[in-house]
């Protein structure tokens, strides 16, 4: 939301009207600056941060990376990649290709589509705010379960119809469709720091996490090739409609071989593999 905001701020004080315009000229080198001014203030105030408690009194790993690659915290990273895979894929659909059919297929002004799309980030943060709350609830595997569903059928319908309305478009009918497919396929991110982070023990969490969520977004990278090879199948204009199919049944199997977690104390009971350790309330062994 903050970068749509930002953009928008940009093309009103430099707008983009062609190779000459102030945007194209020097606008756009503004953002790069002060993203790059934020990351390195948000890198000194870090390194105050102190480590946690768990981790300081876990048992350490001589070799973290060869504990996360066997026993229970391979079976882990396995689980949380085909779930992060569908997500880095819905988001790479939603959000990479949304903006640029719009100006393009379309052919709305770039302000048009700017404002249009600060407006759906907006209704974004209530969306991750409602994914958290619904994901402690009920639990967060549930709610990714429920998520890939809506990813693969909503979702990916409200993309369709939008682009079905490409010859004949009303700006409001198709931002509307749109923040329909960018707030379902991106919701989901408001859990998954929660749930990747339960998924591994102390002595690996970091490494687990770092693995886990990026090691996911090679394959999703390579969208725009995957959207060439459905053109030869299907009109280029509604290939993203299959991967955002093929993002949520991701999500939906991926959460679905994955326990639940929403009951995992972090700061308590840390050493036992997440399938291990009982459910909030559930009789302890004795």
């Amino acid at each position: 939301m903050i970068i749509s905001l930002f953009t928008a701020a940009m093309l009103y004080i430099a707008p983009a009207k062609g190779l000459d315009s102030p945007y194209v000229q020097w606008g756009w080198r503004i953002p790069f600056i002060v993203g790059a001014l934020i990351a390195g203030a948000f890198l000194l105030y870090y390194r105050t941060v102190p480590e946690s408690k768990t981790w300081e009194r876990s048992a350490k790993s001589e070799n973290p990376i060869g504990t996360l690659f066997s026993g229970p915290s391979r079976n882990a990273l396995l689980q949380v990649f085909v779930v992060m895979t569908g997500f880095w894929l819905t988001l790479y659909v939603v959000v990479s290709t949304i903006p640029a059919l719009l100006t393009k297929q379309f052919a709305f002004p770039s302000t048009t589509v700017t404002y249009g799309l600060l407006i759906a980030n907006v209704i974004l943060i209530g969306g991750y705010l409602v994914v958290g709350l619904i994901g402690q609830r009920i639990g967060r595997r549930t709610t990714m379960m429920i998520m890939g569903v809506l990813i693969a059928v909503v979702g990916s319908s409200a993309y369709a119809y939008m682009i079905s309305t490409a010859n004949n478009a009303n700006v409001f009918q198709t931002m509307a469709l749109a923040t329909v497919a960018i707030v379902l396929g991106v919701s989901g991110w408001g859990l998954l720091s929660a749930y990747i982070n339960e998924r591994f023990t102390a002595n690996v969490r970091a490494s687990g996490f770092g693995i886990g969520y990026s090691l996911a977004v090679i394959l999703p990278s390579f969208y725009s090739f995957y959207l060439l090879g459905l053109a030869h199948f299907m009109p280029y204009r509604y290939t993203e409609v299959p991967l955002l199919v093929l993002g949520g049944l991701l999500i939906l199997v991926g959460a679905a071989l994955g326990p639940e977690t929403n009951h995992v104390v972090i700061a308590e009971d840390d050493t036992q593999p997440v399938l291990e350790r009982p459910r909030a309330g559930a009789p302890r062994a004795a």
